[in-house]
This record gives C-alpha cells, structure tokens and sequence, in this order.
C-alpha cells in the first residue's frame, strides 16, 4: 500500500524536489515539505503514473487563499485516503489541466496514467464528500485486463461475437512486452464493441498454421485476419483493428460512432473524415451524398464516419450543421466549401491526402496541442495577406520535411490568439517545447534555413529560446523559476554574452530545480523593470524578479548563482520599477534597503534570509534594495532600514535591526491585523 509514496520520495528526489545533499536542506525547500502532499509538475507527475497507474490530484492555484485552505483540508484526510491504496499530490498547472478536462482551479480528480481523468463536481468544503470520491472502489477499480481463454472458450467467444481479437502467445520476452501493449489498448476496443482475448495453447496456434508467437488474429464473422505489423506499437494496433471493422460485415454505410469512439479514432486513426449532422433535412441529404464517396475515401485510406450528437460537435468547435471535419494525425481542417458538392469535397480529401498544405488549427485545439505535445511548431498568420502568403508557400515546401522528423507543423488565422502570446507582427513562427514558447526571429525567404532552426530547436541543439512579454508573463506564472536575459540584437556585446548563456543553458534546465532560460530582445519591457543597461539578467524565483549584478560573461559563477538562487532561500535584489509591479501585484511587500558598501549589512541580509522562507509562506515577498534615494523617498534616516506596505501604504520599522525574530513578528502584525 505505501509502495507508490516510497516511489514518489524517490521520484522527488531525483527530480529535485527533495533536498540535495545528505543531511542539508535548503531553507526555502523546508516550506514546500510541510504539507505531506507532493508539489509536482507535468513531467514529474506522469512519471510517478507510470509507476503506480493511478493517484489524486490536486489542482490549485498560486497565490489563491481558497486553494491553501483546501490545501490544509485534504492534508487532514490524508492518512484516511492512503489506506484505500490511493496517494495525494498536487500540481499548479492550468494549461495542463484544461486538457485534460479541468475546468475549474483549484479542482480535485482521479488520474491515471492513461490520462483518464474522474474529477469531483461536488462542494470542495464538504469532507465527507471528499472522502468518499478518493476512496470511492468505482473509481478506483482497476480496468479489466484481457481476458484469458481456453481452446473451448475461444471458439465459443468467436462464434457469438461478430468481432474478436486473439493474442496468441507464450512465455517468451517478445509476449510479454506484446501482451503489455495489448492491455494498453484493452479499454479502447471494449468501446467499438470488440472482444479482446488472450490465449496461451502453442497447439492451438499451430492448428491455425500462425507464425512464430506471439500473433495477433482478428476475427471478423469467424473470418481471421493476421495482424502484421510490430504489435509492440500499441497505437498502430487499435488503428489497424478500428479501420478493419469496416469490412466485416456486407453493408456499404458511412459509420455512426459515439463521442468516446471519436475521440479514440482521433487519437489513433491517421486519415479520419467526420460528419457532423443533426436532425434537419439538410443533414439527412448531405448524408445520403457522402455515402456515394464513402468507397472512394477507403481507396485513400481515409476513414469516414458521421456523428449526431451537438454536445461532442461543441467539443470539437462545430457549431453548425451539416459539418465536414477532416483529421490528419489529431490535425483537424474544416470544410468550407458546399456540403452537396460531393466532386468538391473528393477533391479537398484528395488534397489534403497528397497535398502538402500545413493543417488549420482552432485556437482550442493549439491550446490541446501546446499543453499534450513535446514539440510543436506554430505558424501565426492572416488570410488575404501578401507577407503571409508568401510565407505560407516557403513553408509548405518544408511540412512534409517536419513530418519525417515527426514534428508537428500547425497554422492558425486568430489575431487575438497571437496577441496573447504578445506577436504583434504577422507572419510569425513560435515552437513549443513542453509548453515553453520560442518565436523565430530570422527572414522567410529561405525555407532550408527555417526547417534547420526548427529541428535544431527540437533536437535540443539550440539556442536560448526568444520569447515575447506575454510568453513571459505566462512564463513565470507557470514555472518556478525563470530567467530572461533582456539584450540588444544590434549590440554587437549581446553576441558574446548569448552565446555564453547558451552554454549553461543545458546545466540550467537539468538543475534539481529546473531553470527556464529564455531572452527578449526588447528594451521597453526591460525599462519596466528598471533596467537600463543590456545585457542584463532577470531572474524569477516564484514570480519575485531578483536582477543579477554580477559578470554576464562568466559562465559558471552566473549558473552558480542562478542554482544558488533556486535552491536556497536567498532575498531578491529589485529595482524601484520592480517595487512598483510588486505592490499591484501583492498586498503585502517588505523592502530592506541597504548601502552595499557597509560592512554590516551583508550580515544583515544573510540574518533575514532565515525568515524569508517563513514570510514566503504567509504571501509576503521579502526584497532588497541597493537604493539609498529610494529609501529617503519612505522615510528611512539611517541604513539599512526596512519599509514594509500594505496596499501600496508605506510603514517604517523603528525597531533593533539586529533583531530578526521582532522584525518577523513586525511584518506578520501586518498580515493578521488585515484578515
């Protein structure tokens, strides 16, 4: 039972989220380890489901009172939940969770490690409720594995049932990495109605005359088929397995299928057409004329069904009817031409089989695609625009090349979508790695050099990625630790520092805790914060910007620092533009200003960093200054000298600053005189 927790304490320690060295841990790691329930991200969250297939999440929000509360509410059902067998974590990633279904932060669900998702739709502040929906045995049952069969059983499954798959196999290793991939898919055909069994009869087999098992058989109306692909692709298995179904009985329709059906031929099924349709006469015609190319779309190896039902066509963006969508690999295009012109719809599938044109997105499928893909590449563009048009025929010519390097290539027409991730000039290209954006910033004229930059950017060999101020804004609320390098392309010194920060790049984001390193070429969004010199480094440790003032072009004291930075409780160094951005952001913020020169203060700062961990915990940012104009402004005589606001209010602390337990208690008054 407490296998899986001895596994995640593992899982966290390897992945960093545990203290480093033995016997010493981090001050600002000791906050995280309070609760019992394991802060995780994305990455390391799947890698502890593909340990112990199922756990609870968490789904909160940072800065969110309503999530701490229920924070401390589930740690109190802790115990009670893991005697069911099931564990607790929790993740603060929203991009994440909308792809899987969670609408609302913080939400608490079921996961396992196929993805499938329960999430709890009662009230957050009942317990009981609570209780009972994690240890609920419905939702944590175990699916049915493939169900094993005799000689006789399977002979009797295979005459009542019209579609039966059988794995035939033995006690050899090549079986049992099959039958693995087997079960994986086990769930999936149970929803296209078809029988899934495994036999282990060597005499059988050699009965049917099979090959060397393991062997795969589908028998469709007692009709076999061998399977003869690697049945170690799970996924190829369920497509070959759905598309078969199409020839197993006499009759020439196009399929209906459900919403569950869809989504797994989506997922699985490469050349897949849909229409969608709903009760008018228009949907009932248009249906009888795409069954006159339903065989021609088999010629293509292009799937064709129809689905009735408005709530999954509001899932996939269709919102009117009849509607004719088109997935190549989960991409899907839309139809836009006229529905009884069945010439003109053969023609836009032949097309899109043997074209080359880059597949439209919506902006809710890019959202999907950003949050579930490793790497995606993103063309922004506007129709009827001559710069985007010439763009689009210089990419084209390089998609089927992404392709063979297994990278999606999407484009998307939604100028509001490009704003949000701060592209004010279209065309533009973004990759997406795990999530984290990079926008090309060279010319569109030669398509060689862009397919160059995008596969060196998928291939891990590339530079530090360029982001946008929206991307950056997303970025940091996103991860914990963050660092942009604000530089100017036309500065012939950024060369060299870039260059320099590249090589620690790799070193950054491997660090226990994971460092993004990104740059902007932007010098008003680096003024916001109070930097006028570039290059310059900004470092984010959970939202709170700290400016690095050492050298930029020492490599290994610069990670030094960073790493130091993300793994200690250190106080941030602002600017007085970032005081500002602080305290719109937050109610409370104490600054500590300081003359670097005196002696006295370094041990100061190092005596406050013992709290800072603490006042991180109540929501309070503790900074610094190395501002003597700036602490005159509030008031302060005599440095170093602290100001600690409320609101925006300034207040003065008057007391002993060499007594860090009452400054403590001074800044905390604060935040207990406002709840």
């Amino acid at each position: 039972m407490y296998k899986s927790n001895i596994y995640l304490l593992l899982l966290l320690s390897f992945c960093g989220l545990l203290s480093g060295e033995q016997g010493v841990e981090p001050e600002s790691v000791v906050a995280e380890h309070e609760s019992v329930i394991k802060n995780l991200n994305q990455d390391t969250l799947r890698l502890y489901l593909e340990e112990v297939n199922i756990t609870a999440v968490y789904w909160y929000a940072r800065n969110c009172k309503r999530s701490e509360n229920l924070l401390k509410e589930l740690e109190k059902l802790y115990n009670e939940v893991l005697k069911s067998g099931l564990n607790i974590v929790r993740i603060n990633d929203k991009r994440y969770g909308k792809s899987l279904g969670v609408k609302k932060f913080p939400s608490l669900s079921i996961l396992r490690k196929t993805n499938e998702i329960v999430v709890y739709d009662g009230d957050l502040k009942d317990k009981e409720e609570l209780l009972d929906f994690m240890t609920d045995e419905d939702n944590l049952a175990i699916p049915d594995k493939i169900q094993e069969a005799d000689r006789d059983e399977m002979l009797e499954i295979v005459e009542e049932n019209p579609l039966v798959a059988v794995f035939f196999y033995d006690d050899s290793k090549a079986s049992a990495k099959a039958l693995e991939s087997m079960e994986n898919i086990d769930e999936e055909t149970d929803a296209f109605s078809i029988r899934f069994l495994r036999v282990k009869d060597k005499d059988l087999a050699n009965d049917y005359s099979l090959p060397q098992l393991p062997v795969l058989v589908y028998y469709r109306f007692q009709i076999p088929v061998v399977y003869e692909g690697l049945l170690t692709e799970d996924d190829e298995v369920l497509e070959w397995l759905i598309i078969q179904r199409s020839g197993a009985d006499e009759t020439d329709e196009i399929e209906f299928v459900n919403g569950e059906q869809l989504d797994i031929m989506v997922a699985n099924v490469d050349f897949l057409m849909v229409l969608f349709i709903d009760n008018t006469r228009m949907s009932t015609k248009v249906l009888e004329q795409m069954e006159s190319i339903d065989d021609d779309c088999d010629k293509l190896e292009v799937s064709f069904v129809a689905i009735k039902d408005k709530s999954v066509a509001i899932r996939y963006s269709m919102d009117e009817f009849p509607s004719l969508l088109y997935f190549e690999g989960e991409i899907p295009s839309i139809y836009d031409g006229d529905m009884e012109d069945t010439k003109s719809v053969m023609k836009w599938v032949e097309d899109l089989v043997h074209g080359s044109a880059i597949e439209e997105v919506t902006n809710e499928m890019l959202d999907k695609f950003i949050s579930t893909k490793n790497f995606l590449a993103v063309l922004f563009y506007k129709k009827e625009n001559s710069k985007s048009e010439e763009a689009l025929k210089v990419l084209e010519e390089i998609d089927d090349d992404l392709d063979q390097f297994g990278i999606m290539f999407v484009k998307i027409d939604d100028e509001k979508e490009a704003d949000e991730y701060g592209i004010e000039s279209l065309p533009a290209i973004v990759v997406f790695e795990n999530g984290i954006p990079n926008v090309y910033d060279g010319p569109f004229n030669s398509g060689e050099s862009i397919l160059e930059w995008i596969i060196n950017e998928s291939s891990g060999d590339h530079t530090i990625e360029s982001v946008t101020d929206s991307m950056l804004e997303t970025l940091v609320s996103t991860f914990d630790h963050v660092g942009v390098v604000f530089y100017d392309k036309e500065d012939p010194s950024a060369k060299a520092a870039l260059e320099n920060l590249e090589s620690i790049d790799d070193d950054a984001a491997d660090f226990q805790f994971s460092i993004k390193l990104v740059k902007m070429d932007d010098k008003q969004e680096a003024e916001e914060f109070g930097i006028t010199e570039l290059p310059t480094l900004l470092y984010f440790d959970k939202m709170i910007p700290n400016i690095y003032s050492g050298n930029i072009l020492d490599n290994q004291e610069l990670l030094a620092w960073m790493t130091d930075q993300a793994a200690g409780s250190h106080i941030e160094r602002i600017s007085s533009k970032i005081l500002e951005k602080l305290k719109k952001k937050y109610d409370d913020v104490t600054v500590v200003f300081y003359d670097k020169a005196e002696e006295g203060n370094r041990y100061l700062l190092q005596d406050l960093e013992e709290i800072d961990h603490l006042l991180e915990k109540e929501g309070i940012p503790l900074v610094t200054m190395e501002n003597k104009q700036e602490g005159i402004k509030w008031g302060i005589q005599k440095f170093p000298g602290i100001v600690h606001f409320q609101y925006k209010e300034p207040y003065l602390y008057e007391g002993d600053m060499r007594d860090v337990r009452r400054i403590q208690n001074w800044i905390l008054e604060f935040k207990s005189d406002s709840l």
